[in-house]
């Protein structure tokens, strides 16, 4: 939120169904005293609809995707480094 708000956000998985997600927000005092809170609280509003989509994600091994897209298929290939597998 550029000349507002400054957003980190960081993800740790829990198990394999569950992630704890940490926000932190941080404004200049020029913002004034209630940035924060404002920010965070219209960044959560947006969030709470986001919750019915996460909840019925499905992972897909080859997702169709258009040319357009190939920046998806990048992430997913630089995000396999960080993955764990259950021993065979």
């Amino acid at each position: 939120m550029k000349g507002f708000c400054t957003f980190l956000s960081s993800t740790t998985p829990i198990d394999e169904e569950h992630v704890h997600v940490r926000w932190i927000f941080t404004a200049p005092r020029s913002a004034g005293d209630d940035a924060t809170a404002m920010a965070a609280e219209a960044f959560c509003t947006g969030v709470s609809q986001d919750i019915p989509i996460w909840e019925n994600k499905v992972y897909r091994e080859r997702p169709v995707l258009t040319k357009s897209e190939k920046p998806i298929t990048e992430h997913r290939a630089w995000c396999q480094q960080f993955y764990s597998y259950p021993a065979m």
